[in-house]
């Protein structure tokens, strides 16, 4: 069942069990002044000598104390009908918990599929692009400039996912070494490498290392042609447009 419905659902059967609780509470209320009506005036006719005033004592005790016997049977029509929301309300609870297990189940799957697409259509653009220029000697075919906020989601499957295609990748995860200059290891692997792969995102355009690499792809691309593999992340074709127009291209 849709988790959206059965959230409402139970959002309903919440309202409805608030509500409930609350009249069992103003019930009860109402009970205890009551029984303090009955109370008092049977204190008063057993001390007052008029008869009359005594007869009228007494029955005001009893109208109150009929009263009180409507509430009780009222308050445990109430209290049955908070049983019955609250053991709806478990159940539902359960359908609901399965249903979340179902849809984070299902979002798993959407988010390794779309990885998996993206992984396979950079890599023919990568074989595309290679086939299609003068071959020369490059120790990677590709290198992945990005943000080290993008590395863990998407960065480090994307660059699995090239190796196990046979591709060569230049990314500071698996390339840099202790005592390597991060600027001299960076330049190294764009000259290496046939290719960059540039993710854009968030994180990528507030940094500064990052555009240092673009600009030296965009300088290569400028001189040898097609170089940059632009990969949007969570990001909007206004904020690229914003960064760099010849990244929506």
């Amino acid at each position: 069942m849709n988790l959206a419905f059965l959230l409402s659902q139970a959002n309903q059967l919440n309202k409805d069990l608030t509500n409930s609780q609350k009249r069992i509470a103003d019930i009860s209320r109402d009970e205890a002044r009551e029984a303090k009506k009955y109370a008092d005036n049977i204190t008063k006719a057993s001390k007052t000598s008029s008869e009359y005033s005594a007869r009228n004592y007494l029955r005001n005790a009893d109208q109150a104390q009929q009263k009180q016997v409507k509430l009780v049977e009222k308050r445990a029509q109430e209290s049955k009908k908070v049983a019955t929301l609250q053991e709806k309300i478990s159940k539902l609870q359960a359908s609901i918990s399965q249903a979340q297990i179902s849809q984070a189940r299902n979002q798993e799957k959407t988010i390794s599929d779309l990885q998996k697409s993206t992984h396979d259509l950079l890599a023919k653009e990568l074989e595309v692009t290679k086939n299609s220029i003068e071959e020369k000697e490059s120790e990677y075919d590709a290198f992945i400039s990005h943000a080290s906020e993008d590395k863990k989601e998407l960065v480090r499957p994307l660059a699995s996912a090239l190796k196990e295609k046979g591709l060569r990748i230049w990314y500071d995860e698996s390339t840099l070494t202790l005592g390597d200059s991060l600027r001299r290891a960076i330049d190294q692997g764009l000259v290496k490498s046939r290719f960059g792969i540039v993710v854009l995102s968030p994180s990528f355009f507030r940094k500064n290392w990052p555009q240092y690499e673009l600009d030296g792809l965009v300088e290569r691309e400028l001189s040898e042609g097609k170089v940059i593999l632009p990969l949007w992340h969570r990001v909007t074709k206004d904020e690229v447009m914003g960064f760099s127009p010849s990244a929506t291209t």
